[in-house]
């Protein structure tokens, strides 16, 4: 079988990463995951329900990571590594701030008084001992409970706070370095912009033979149109009843002469009760094509598709 990915050209990303907006961007960063770990510290010591507390912290790795991304966007950062470099130091930062912020909520009398817990907070942090202490203590009795009524604490609650850690973790990073892959010419120093092709094409069944194709110059796949059944808008599978509609967007990177495409498979699956389904995969992702291609490419999908 023919090794495929050696045949086509994907865009990596060059690597660069300005010494100034590294540290501009680790520094909003820093600011901003620090600032959200004190509203997370508040949500897991009042928030009773554990399902909120685990989208909070979702939220706030993925929100940090968010911020980091458009650092990396701004001051063009076109390295993965530098990107999750920052979201780890930022993660560092943030989620120690979370414990020391915590810690102060559950020694402060008043815990409204957000002064007095950032006071707390710093003295907690010049005092580890004592720091240490109140984990300590957190461990073997616990703060919060379960419906069975009895504190968690010990081993199970270990298990949580890697889980919380992990999840901010993971989040947090896979947001940071998702702008640093994007398609960037360094020719013409610039981001290369993004246009999703109105105009839909065929649902890519075989991908190994639509790979080969593209790897050999045949590029007339990606400009054969999804033409709709009009009559039942889609195929119904297996006589269940169940409506479906398959089709692949076109996605162009080709404002400079480097020209860039993704195509992405995209299943809707629609059932007698109306409600839909809808799956995507990624056929390729940042191929590099010749400008000639992408132009045609554009001329030929540039209009909305139309039932």
């Amino acid at each position: 079988m023919d090794d495929l990915s050696s045949r086509l050209s994907y865009y990596r990303p060059s690597g660069v990463a300005p010494i100034s907006g590294v540290i501009a961007t680790l520094f909003i960063g820093a600011v901003v995951g620090i600032a959200l770990s004190a509203v997370y510290a508040y949500i897991v010591f009042y928030d009773p329900f554990i399902y909120i507390n685990a989208l909070a912290i979702l939220f706030f790795g993925a929100l940090t990571g968010h911020v980091i991304a458009k650092g990396t966007h701004i001051f063009r950062i076109r390295s993965p590594f530098a990107a999750g470099l920052i979201g780890t130091v930022v993660f560092i930062l943030a989620y120690t701030a979370h414990w020391f912020v915590y810690l102060s909520v559950i020694v402060t009398d008043s815990a409204f008084q957000p002064a007095m817990i950032i006071q707390n907070a710093f003295k907690l942090m010049r005092n580890l001992p004592l720091a240490w202490s109140v984990v300590c203590y957190i461990y073997e009795n616990g703060v919060w409970s379960l419906r069975s009524g009895s504190n968690v604490s010990g081993y199970f609650l270990l298990v949580v706070w890697a889980a919380e850690a992990l999840a901010l973790f993971v989040s947090l990073i896979v947001s940071s370095v998702d702008k640093t892959r994007s398609p960037y010419s360094e020719r013409q120093d610039k981001w290369i912009d993004q246009e999703i092709l109105p105009q839909p094409i065929t649902y890519i069944e075989d991908k190994d033979e639509f790979k080969r194709a593209l790897a050999n110059g045949d590029f007339s796949a990606l400009t054969v149109k999804f033409i709709p059944d009009d009559d039942a808008g889609g195929e119904t599978a297996g006589g269940s009843g169940k409506q479906e509609i398959n089709f692949a967007t076109v996605t162009l990177y080709s404002d400079t002469p480097d020209s860039y495409v993704t195509i992405q498979n995209v299943s809707n699956t629609i059932a007698k009760n109306k409600r839909s389904k809808q799956s995507v995969d990624t056929v390729v992702q940042y191929l590099k094509i010749p400008q000639t291609v992408a132009q045609n490419i554009k001329f030929v999908l540039k209009e909305p598709l139309i039932k």
